[in-house]
């Protein structure tokens, strides 16, 4: 939280900065190539990790409740490096390399015989590579400053394997470091839409937002799998949609 009110201090000066500036970007025509820095959060916004079901345990009647992505990790603090190439003007092709880190939360999932039933996650990781396409619109620039601009991309994620403890304090069981899925490269797609401002004619900064979906990783092996409990479809299905927050810095290369 102190990393992103640090940034949100730093981008609201630098607004108020910018209306005594008097250059203008656009996209790079003297350099072809540039390359980014990116720090931000993820915002889940929709998505489970676990799943509603219902079923037994050691002939304890059990029910899991849904839980969202966020309850159990939170924000993920987001890092990347982004480099494009200009290939007209106004448009360039980009790459895109993240990194996303979260820690995992305690909760009560659900019950099992009358008694909470409750879930300690790991931590979450997950590493991804995209590719996409980014125009930029200078002639909708405020003040002359501030260029918008719009991308779309596609890529792979791979994300480390999601555990968790599973227990009833009160009850006669406990289902320690259960997959509930395995690691593995997953497909990701979304858009993205951003301000830059320049501080130099070879450097500037900005802001980004948009949307990204992300498959569902492989559900793991869990101790409910293939059994008759009526819980194996606890992590039947993981996808996710994020709305990112992120922070940038570019330099002309």
């Amino acid at each position: 939280m102190r990393f992103f009110l640090a940034l949100l201090i730093l981008t609201t000066a630098l607004l108020a900065t910018a209306a005594n500036a008097q250059t203008r970007l656009r996209a790079p025509t003297d350099s072809k190539w540039r390359g980014s820095f990116l720090a931000g959060y993820d915002f889940t916004v929709s998505g489970n990790v676990l799943s509603r079901a219902e079923g037994s345990i050691l002939g304890l009647p059990t029910t899991t409740n849904g839980v969202k992505w966020g309850d159990a990790y939170g924000t993920p603090l987001a890092f990347g490096f982004d480099f494009a190439y200009a290939n007209t003007q106004l448009t360039e092709i980009f790459g895109r390399i993240t990194l996303t880190q979260a820690d995992g939360k305690s909760l009560t999932i659900g019950e099992s015989g009358g008694i909470p039933l409750l879930a300690e996650f790991d931590s979450y990781s997950e590493f991804g590579v995209l590719g996409g396409y980014r125009w930029y619109f200078p002639e909708a620039s405020q003040f002359n400053l501030l260029t918008p601009y719009a991308g779309a991309f596609f890529g792979l994620k791979y994300v480390a394997a999601v555990n968790a403890d599973i227990s009833a304090p009160a009850a006669p069981f406990a289902f320690n470091n259960q997959e509930l899925y395995s690691s593995g490269f997953i497909p990701s797609v979304g858009f993205n839409i951003g301000l830059l401002y320049p501080t130099t004619s070879n450097f500037a900064l900005g802001i980004e937002t948009g949307l990204t979906y992300q498959l569902s990783p492989k559900s793991g092996e869990t101790d409910f799998n293939g059994s008759a409990t009526g819980l194996e479809k606890l992590s039947s299905g993981g996808g996710k949609i994020i709305i990112p927050v992120t922070f940038r810095a570019t330099l002309k290369m």
